[in-house]
């Protein structure tokens, strides 16, 4: 893999909508080597290219919309479905939309280290204990540095590395910037697709409010 450079290179997000665009980015990064060598190289010369691209693609994945031909307004950031089906096409595999709740949250913990272990990235929907408000991409690390009972982010608020272990994700207290509750992971299926596949399905309790039920509190980073 490639991208560690560009991960950890400190580029920000270029506005406060874009950390879902800004993740699906390194995603697509991570899926390609010849991509991520040539934005490293560019950012290095030209440190705007990034939030250019940023920007861009975050155009692209507002007016993806809510699957009914309107365009999601880009003041709400980015939707989860639109990150899935982006990252869909880029990986060739399937994703899906998949709720964090307090009777799952050990379960998903385990499907991300499933996921990074087969080299695939996994865009985090986090915030505080009423709503989602930001988006960090968890990253598999390429050669087996770092500690194995922790998880690595891209931080698009940061631009860097940092990373939280299987306690603070199960206690709904994430240490990784201001937004401490999982709310939603994107994580890819174990069968291939074809890239054309497009959608995502989110669990039947996507309607549930009981994650707001827990105990933590938002923090600054």
């Amino acid at each position: 893999m490639e991208a560690g450079g560009l991960l950890d290179a400190g580029h920000v997000q270029p506005d406060s909508f874009t950390c879902g665009a800004q993740s699906v980015v390194m995603a697509r990064a991570v899926h390609d080597d010849d991509m991520a060598r040539a934005l490293l190289t560019r950012h290095r010369e030209e440190p705007s290219h990034l939030g250019q691209l940023v920007l861009a693609t975050h155009r692209e994945l507002v007016a993806a919309g809510t699957g009914t031909g309107a365009p999601w307004p880009r003041r709400l950031g980015t939707p989860p479905w639109a990150v899935a089906r982006a990252l869909t096409a880029s990986s060739g595999t399937l994703h899906s939309v998949r709720l964090v709740g307090w009777w799952n949250v050990a379960t998903r913990y385990e499907q991300i280290r499933a996921a990074l272990r087969a080299g695939m990235p996994v865009p985090l929907f986090v915030g505080s204990t009423t709503m989602p408000r930001h988006v960090v991409l968890a990253v598999p690390r390429p050669d087996g540095s770092g500690s194995p009972h922790t998880v690595d982010v891209h931080d698009p608020a940061t631009g860097r590395l940092s990373s939280f272990d299987a306690a603070s994700w199960c206690t709904r207290r994430l240490q990784n910037g201001r937004w401490p509750v999982p709310w939603f992971v994107v994580l890819p299926q174990q069968t291939p697709t074809a890239p054309a596949v497009t959608g995502a399905s989110l669990d039947q309790a996507s309607t549930s409010t009981s994650a707001s039920a827990s105990t933590s509190t938002s923090r600054d980073s």
